[in-house]
Formats: structure tokens, C-alpha cells, sequence
């Protein structure tokens, strides 16, 4: 590194250039991920809260002393819709979509819900606008699946 201070012919500036801009695009790269992570984390916890209270509220009784813990599918897909749009998302197109004021802040599409018995599944695609333009890339897609379950313990 000295030799590159002390350096007469002009080459140290380049190289000191070179590392900044090296710095910066690691910099980008580290607070775009950072980013991506914190949303999908964020949309993720809101689904699977949205999950559980439909799982816990779609019970046909509250007490399971009937021990009938298979969840009844038509009301779980309305129960689940409320959950949603009671927790700030709105339908938009055949997609849920997350909002602030007008800006997109996520969305999710492709929703499928799948109920087995005792477990409710879904399935959907996360997608979210890029913090930059990157190569013509607007829209980041990263596929979700949330289970929820009820669990009965004898």
C-alpha cells in the first residue's frame, strides 16, 4: 500500500478510485439484499399470523373437547381473505397487495391455499419492487409457503 501512496506516476489515485467504487457497489449490493430480506421477512410474519387466526378461528369448537380438529375449508378461505384485508391488504387484479398510501410496498400472487385435514397450506409468490433499476429488472418475484396447523396434544 505504500508503494502505491508514494507512488510518482499517477497510478495510486486510480487504484484509490478503483477501491472506492469497489466499496460502493458492495455497499449497494449488501443494502439491496438487506432490503429484499427485511420485506419478504415482514410479508412473511403478516401471512402466517393471518394463517394461524384462520386456523384458530375456522375451529368448529373452540374448546376441542369434541376433538373434530379438521378445518372446514369454505370458511377457512373467507376467514383467511378477512385476516388479510384486516391487516392492511387489499385485492388488486387476482393479487394481494400491500400498500402505503399509493406506493407498492409488496404483494403477493399466484395465492393457493391448500387444506388438508388438520393443516392449511399456502402457497403463493412474493413480489416486490427493486430499490433500483438493475438492468431493466423492476420487480423482484421470491416464492412463499406458509403451513399452519392445528395441534392437539392428548
Amino acid at each position: 500500500m505504500r508503494r502505491f501512496v508514494k507512488d510518482k506516476r499517477g497510478s495510486a489515485i486510480i487504484w484509490t478510485l478503483f477501491l472506492i467504487l469497489i466499496f460502493f457497489t458492495l455497499t449497494f449490493v449488501a443494502y439491496t439484499g438487506v432490503t429484499v430480506y427485511a420485506k419478504y421477512q415482514t410479508c412473511e410474519t403478516e401471512l402466517e399470523r393471518a394463517a394461524i387466526i384462520t386456523v384458530d378461528a375456522g375451529l368448529l369448537n373452540a374448546n376441542v373437547r369434541d376433538l373434530e380438529l379438521d378445518i372446514p375449508a369454505v370458511s377457512a378461505h373467507t376467514l383467511f381473505e378477512d385476516n388479510l384485508t384486516e391487516s392492511g391488504w387489499t385485492k388488486e387484479d387476482g393479487s394481494w397487495v400491500k400498500r402505503d398510501g399509493g406506493k407498492l410496498i409488496y404483494a403477493l400472487e399466484d395465492m393457493q391455499m391448500t387444506i388438508a385435514e388438520k393443516t392449511m397450506q399456502i402457497d403463493a409468490v412474493f413480489t416486490m419492487p427493486t430499490p433500483w433499476k438493475i438492468d431493466g429488472i423492476d420487480k423482484i418475484h421470491i416464492p412463499i409457503k406458509v403451513l399452519s396447523s392445528v395441534l392437539y396434544i392428548e
